[in-house]
């Protein structure tokens, strides 16, 4: 007598016996089948690749390297902090009295044009003011403009040549010539600009201070036919605006650069799981990327993870919380990099990290430049200067696991409810070749919609899959080889009618090692599968 039995119910039946991690894949060579009264027949096989396998875990962060070996990696850019940042050049505007002294002191004079002319030069300091102790030294403007504004009550006419020596275009000082011709009116007022683009400006004023530029004022004044009473005044202003470097040397000061406190989740699985995961290895790495020509330090602080689900606090020991980054050694140098790592030698719990809850990481960085203060050699920036701060979580999978819970519920529909009568048991055979070091004991719970137990499928746990052997660094080595006979009973068979979900559990186990297990690309496991039925 033969009848047939469609894919769906056998299917299931051995999804229920599998290993949870495969539960999502097809078998291979599986078609109509049809079975012979106490005939075993070979209904399907398949292999699977360790990726395959990782399919309940968050795979986006998967990474393989050249050797086969797995890691989950989380990366993350935390701030980029840009030159604008460090030296910002504000608008200042500083007054000058560029009154001739001879003038005062003449009062009641009255000039025509027959008269001699009035001369006087003078020299001015224009100060620079600067934030958080800044020493401004050398300084190659990308942009800017200063507008000189020149005003005077003197009823005569006035050239006023300024000269910056310490403003300079090709190595030639800076010079402008303020011309106030009056005519009738007073104040006498006039302008001139400096575009300070690709202009070089040396704050020292010739190496004796700092933040400052001298500047060179030639009054001249023309007798108009007027009276001098002797108030009369010449009033500079200077307006420094809009200014951009393309780079500046000087000391800029102990400012903090960057604070700021962030997080990152690290979920290994989709959804929590129970038991005992320890990866031996985990490592936490920030990297900055500098090409600041400032000495500066970063502060690693408060670090600590939390469970998501429980809130828990873990605070995590560092043996050297502040590091010193590299800087480049001269301008035009690509950024320089600086790696702060944290792993099971210097940060005892960091395994703290990772098991099988999702936790946030979290913790908080500050950054400060010139930490010893104004010594050693002078600080540099350009325009493109930037400090990028990254991490980079890497938990490759080496370590151990005991008892780590698997548990899934799939929808069952028994379609040939007429063919139950007619069996009285069903043998499945599973035959494993498992390259991967981890064992597997599962059991099946059948139950109704209700969610109301119909009967289980083993009468205890059984254990499906033994792991294979690892060397003396975790690699697995052997393909260990295992067979399971599976017999469904009549009574079981007739209770299928009612069964709407199949519950999955079971736990999984690494291969006993001193060392842990490492999990590669590599490791494959198969099986066969092979049914008998026994007919009425």
């Amino acid at each position: 007598m033969k009848w047939g039995i469609k894919l769906t119910s056998i299917s299931l039946l051995f999804l229920v016996v599998f290993v949870y991690s495969c539960k999502k894949h097809d078998l291979k060579k599986i078609t109509g089948l049809t079975f012979d009264q106490n005939l075993a027949v070979p209904i399907g096989y398949g292999e699977f690749g360790v990726n395959e396998l990782l399919k309940s875990m968050d795979t986006t962060i998967l990474h393989q390297a050249s050797n086969g070996e797995l890691s989950l990696v989380y990366q993350k850019q935390l701030d980029t902090i840009i030159a604008s940042e460090v030296i910002h050049l504000d608008d200042v505007t500083q007054n000058f009295n560029a009154t001739p002294p001879g003038i005062v002191s003449s009062g009641g004079l009255n000039y025509n044009p027959a008269d001699p002319v009035i001369h006087n030069a003078s020299s001015e300091i224009f100060s620079y003011t600067t934030q958080n102790g800044a020493e401004l030294h050398n300084l190659n403007f990308e942009s800017g403009l200063i507008t000189i504004n020149v005003s005077t009550t003197l009823k005569h006419d006035l050239v006023l040549i300024i000269t910056i020596p310490d403003l300079t275009s090709g190595g030639v000082a800076v010079t402008r010539a303020v011309n106030l011709t009056y005519s009738g009116t007073v104040p006498n007022t006039a302008s001139a600009t400096i575009n300070l683009a690709n202009l070089l400006a040396d704050f020292t004023a010739g190496g004796t201070l700092t933040n400052s530029l001298r500047i060179n004022m030639d009054a001249t004044v023309t007798g108009a036919g007027n009276p001098i009473v002797g108030d009369e005044t010449v009033n500079v202003s200077m307006n420094l605006t809009n200014m951009k470097f393309k780079n500046l040397t000087g000391y800029f000061g102990q400012q903090t650069l960057a604070t700021f406190t962030d997080s990152m989740l690290m979920k290994i699985f989709s959804t929590p799981i129970a038991g005992n995961l320890n990866f031996t290895n985990p490592k936490l790495e920030f990297t900055v990327d500098n090409s600041f020509g400032i000495p500066i330090n970063i502060n690693f602080m408060n670090f600590s993870s939390v469970n998501t689900l429980t809130n828990q606090t873990t605070q995590m020991v560092l043996d050297q919380p502040i590091i010193n980054l590299a800087i480049p050694t001269a301008m035009g140098q690509a950024p320089v990099s600086t790696v702060f790592r944290l792993n099971n030698t210097n940060t005892s719990n960091i395994s703290s990290l990772v098991d099988t809850k999702p936790k946030y990481l979290k913790y908080s960085i500050a950054s400060m430049s010139n930490p010893a203060g104004n010594v050693g050699s002078l600080n540099f920036i350009e325009s493109t200067s930037k400090m990028i701060i990254k991490t980079n979580i890497e938990l490759p999978f080496e370590g151990s696991a005991s008892d780590l819970s698997i548990k899934d519920t799939m929808a069952f529909k028994f379609e040939q409810a007429d063919a139950i009568t007619k069996i009285k048991s069903v043998l499945f055979r599973l035959k494993v070749d498992n390259g991967l070091p981890l064992s597997f004991t599962g059991q099946a719970e059948f139950v109704d919609a209700n969610y109301q137990h119909v009967f289980d499928l083993f009468d205890t746990p059984t254990q499906l899959i033994t792991g294979a052997g690892v060397d003396n660094t975790g690699v697995a080595t052997t393909t260990v080889s295992k067979s399971n006979d599976i017999t469904i009973s009549q009574a079981k068979i007739a209770l299928l009618g009612k069964v709407k979900y199949i519950i999955i559990s079971g736990t999984a186990d690494t291969t006993p090692s001193t060392v842990g297990v490492k999990l590669l690309s590599t490791y494959k496991i198969g099986f066969k599968m092979s049914v008998q039925t026994q007919l009425k």
